[in-house]
């Protein structure tokens, strides 16, 4: 799910950032913001026009198989995620 009325201090409001973005903006590197509880699993990159922002939605109540996050800082995109699937 999307950030909520209640998160735009932290994410934003579509004409300026939140706290949270503007960090990530001005920080430069990549960063990678978990969330999850009743979701289902998805994987964005570049929102909120930020380009080292990866948000990963965890599926919920504990159905999940686990994920493995690999960082490799020789590539370009450093940020490989794979989910193990029983």
């Amino acid at each position: 799910a999307d950030p909520g009325r209640n998160h735009r201090d932290f994410f934003g409001d579509g004409d300026r950032d939140g706290l949270f973005i503007d960090m990530i903006r001005r920080l430069g590197k990549p960063t990678i913001h978990f969330h999850g509880d009743n979701h289902d699993y998805y994987e964005e990159e570049g929102e909120y026009g930020v380009d080292n922002y990866m948000r990963i939605s965890l599926d919920g109540e504990s159905v999940a198989p686990p994920i493995r996050v690999t960082i490799d800082v020789s590539k370009p995109n450093p940020v490989t995620v794979s989910r193990r699937q029983s």
